[in-house]
């Protein structure tokens, strides 16, 4: 069930509680606790849940952040890289070498290959 599922089922259960008040009484079961519990447990849930929002809004965000913060980082590696190399010649020993850096960087999903079999 979702959580509006949950919210709404509780509400109505509430509300038939609250409707058959008397009638229940007369059949020896008192609602009026029931119905304080039932407020502190919808209480509780809502906060809860609305804290658990915010923390998944403010995760996004800082994940937004993380990833732009990388990127930048990356990109400047990458750059100062690319002069490094091009001050020697991309093609030279030294230049090979340096190129060479951000090739062996794993980035993104690079699932191990399977052996080859004979």
């Amino acid at each position: 069930m979702t959580t509006t599922e949950i919210f709404g089922f509780a509400d109505a259960v509430n509300q038939a509680m609250s409707a058959n008040q008397a009638d229940l009484l007369t059949k020896g079961i008192t609602v009026a606790p029931w119905l304080t519990q039932g407020a502190t447990l919808k209480g509780d849930a809502v906060t809860k849940n609305n804290a658990q929002e915010s923390a998944k809004a403010a995760l996004k965000g800082l994940t937004a952040d993380a990833d732009t913060a990388l990127q930048s980082l990356y990109d400047f590696s990458s750059s100062k890289l690319d002069a490094m190399a091009s001050a020697y010649g991309k093609t030279s020993p030294q230049g090979k070498q340096l190129l060479r850096l951000r090739s062996d960087v794993r980035r993104g999903p690079n699932p191990a290959k399977a052996p080859a079999h004979a």
